[in-house]
């Protein structure tokens, strides 16, 4: 990233722009190369660390009674990925994790 100031020479607003397309198209992790971080674009990054990555919101949770020790759970989950736009999926664990369905777009 120090090239951004000394080679490139981009702007804050750049640096911005770069840095909101990655959330637009949801970025999940970055990576900065272990550089030090100019002060100039320091802010810009922390905020954008602050949205990038997975956030998931447990909607339902749910199991069958009666539970029985020693038996498999079966236990049903139901999230929401906190993004824009935001994306639900549910899976189903009985012993082993199900393939959950793609993540389908709220109607």
């Amino acid at each position: 990233m120090s090239e951004w100031q000394s080679v490139q020479h981009y702007t804050r607003e750049e640096v911005q722009a770069t840095f909101d397309w990655a959330l637009q198209q949801h970025a999940s992790s970055l990576n900065l190369k272990s550089r030090p971080i100019p002060a100039e674009y320091r802010d810009i990054v922390d905020k954008a660390l602050l949205r990038i990555g997975y956030r998931f919101r447990v909607n339902k949770l749910a199991f069958e009674t009666p539970v029985k020790a020693g038996k498999p759970l079966a236990v049903s989950v139901t999230c929401v990925m906190m993004a824009s736009p935001r994306l639900t999926c549910s899976t189903r664990y009985n012993g082993a994790w199900s393939t959950p369905p793609a993540p389908r777009l709220p109607s």
